[in-house]
């Protein structure tokens, strides 16, 4: 899992592989959770938006997210997929992998 800033999405979002990205908030308990969570997931790249700034929390509004942890799928500069609240990592492995064996 790596942390970046929305500039850095910028970048990923354009290009045309499958991504995972988690909108976070400092001190929020189940974001913390899965702060332990997810650096285990090993089948998708895994990036952490935090809300901190008003960059990031622009970029949050701009996907629809009310509420921390979400964590949505994108591909081809879409939104395939989106979840909310913490999930434990056998929950996110399948549902990134539905995702995946489409490809």
């Amino acid at each position: 899992m790596k942390l970046i800033k929305a500039e850095e999405f910028s970048r990923l979002y354009i290009t045309d592989s499958i991504f995972l990205v988690c909108f976070s908030m400092n001190g929020c308990p189940p974001c913390v959770a899965l702060d332990v969570v997810l650096p285990t997931i090993d089948n998708i790249d895994v990036y952490k938006i935090l809300s901190d700034t008003e960059r990031n929390r622009e970029l949050a509004k701009e996907f629809g997210v009310v509420g921390y942890p979400t964590m949505l799928i994108f591909k081809d500069k879409k939104v395939l997929d989106r979840k909310g609240g913490y999930k434990n990592k056998q929950q996110i492995e399948e549902w990134v992998n539905k995702y995946l064996n489409q490809n």
